[in-house]
């Protein structure tokens, strides 16, 4: 595993390990605030989601916003540091990739933890996505979050990325991962 990222036992990192400049808050707890407004204004108010050490839960709903870094999805209250990611599926004439990617916050400047463990991945996966070939994205997550194989990148914005199984008919799947609980890729 890479970074000890956003969370240290029950407490959310402030700052790096020197008492200097932004931890992983900044870049990997924050923007996860507007990205889920952004979906429940989409109307996706379903999804499965894994946390750290959790199995991974599916069609959990109703999606809600995040309140002081706490994320309730149906009966789970989950601290926005423990989360790996959600995944759902859309139909394609009903909501875009653009409609998706609109909820990214645009990546910044961070100094600190940000600068070393979620600024480096997000510039490859960045790359990845101007190739665009399928890709393997392992996460320190379980069941279907613990493996992902075969997605492309569709955008990634500050300690996010937006990765898509190939369309199905008319049906999109989308994962959104914490850049900063990615424990590798495999191309």
């Amino acid at each position: 595993m890479g970074c000890n990222c956003c969370c240290s036992g029950s407490t959310v990192i402030d700052f790096d390990k020197d008492g200097n400049g932004a931890g992983l808050t900044a870049c990997c707890v924050e923007p996860w605030e507007d990205f889920v407004d952004n979906l429940i204004d989409l109307g996706i108010t379903t999804v499965d989601f894994c946390t750290h050490n959790q199995a991974q839960e599916t069609n959990e709903t109703p999606l809600n916003p995040i309140v002081n870094s706490i994320l309730t999805i149906g009966n789970f209250i989950i601290p926005v540091c423990q989360l790996v990611g959600l995944r759902f599926t859309v139909n394609v004439n009903e909501i875009t990739d653009s409609d998706v990617l609109a909820g990214l916050t645009p990546p910044t400047d961070i100094e600190g933890e940000c600068a070393v463990c979620e600024a480096p991945l997000r510039l490859v996966l960045d790359n990845l996505q101007a190739i665009g070939n399928p890709i393997e994205i392992d996460t320190v997550g379980t069941s279907q979050f613990e493996s992902i194989m075969n997605v492309t990148v569709a955008g990634t914005g500050l300690g996010i990325v937006v990765a898509k199984e190939p369309q199905m008919g008319m049906m999109q799947t989308y994962y959104i991962l914490t850049i900063c609980n990615i424990s590798n890729i495999e191309v």
